[in-house]
């Protein structure tokens, strides 16, 4: 019936989706006549075949009755259930990769601390990092703070 671009962040490329409507022989959705279903992801530009997925199965139907909407207002609902769909799967991965401060990576840093410490007897210039290092750590620890709170509140 028609196709939309949608701007993927995850590969970061606009990819192709198709609106098309179908009938079903089965007898629970026969009576409900012909409905919309969502089929993708594409490259943009390519013929769409069943070897060319770009790896975003977004083969989606709510087996809701076509004539209910306009193409425009299925297609609406289509980019609401992609931004839905793709913001979990962004926030699933951003929340996974949150760094983990235990003991021993506070111990490393510390042994990596007093190390340094003794290269400013030789340079001055040594100061810098043993300043830098663990203002950067401390930083990271409560950007990591941060965010682990803000995923486990979701």
């Amino acid at each position: 019936m028609g196709s939309f671009e949608w701007k993927e962040y995850e590969f970061d490329e606009n990819l192709m989706y198709y609106v098309v409507r179908f009938k079903s022989a089965d007898p629970v959705f026969k009576s409900k006549g012909w409905m919309r279903m969502l089929i993708g992801a594409y490259h943009t530009g390519s013929i769409p075949t069943s070897y060319n997925l770009v790896g975003l199965d977004d083969h989606y139907t709510d087996f809701e009755t076509w004539d209910n909407k306009t193409f425009n207002e299925h297609v609406t609902d289509f980019q609401n259930f992609l931004r839905e769909k793709h913001q979990k799967n962004i926030d699933e991965i951003f929340c996974d990769y949150i760094p983990i401060f235990d003991k021993k990576n506070n111990t490393i840093a510390l042994i990596s601390f007093i190390s340094s410490f003794f290269l400013v007897l030789v340079s001055d210039w040594f100061i810098i990092p043993v300043i830098l290092a663990p203002i950067w750590l401390l930083l990271k620890y409560f950007q990591a703070k941060k965010i682990k709170k803000m995923c486990v509140q979701e």
